[in-house]
């Protein structure tokens, strides 16, 4: 099974107050181990330890 990393995050929100209803979309971009980007679909589990990750949806198509 191949070995997969982020290589960017990004967000269109730099903060979120805490307490808040408000949301941020997160885009990563994700590459195997020769720095070819994962393909397409590619299931992702994401952690934290600030805050709370409630939903992680796939793209459009997948």
């Amino acid at each position: 099974m191949p070995t997969f990393s982020v290589t960017n995050l990004s967000s269109e929100q730099k903060t979120l107050p805490a307490e808040s209803s408000l949301t941020a979309t997160l885009t990563a971009t994700i590459v195997d181990e020769t720095a070819a980007p994962a393909p397409y679909c590619t299931p992702v589990s994401w952690t934290t330890t600030a805050g709370l990750i409630d939903t992680v949806s796939p793209g459009k198509d997948c």
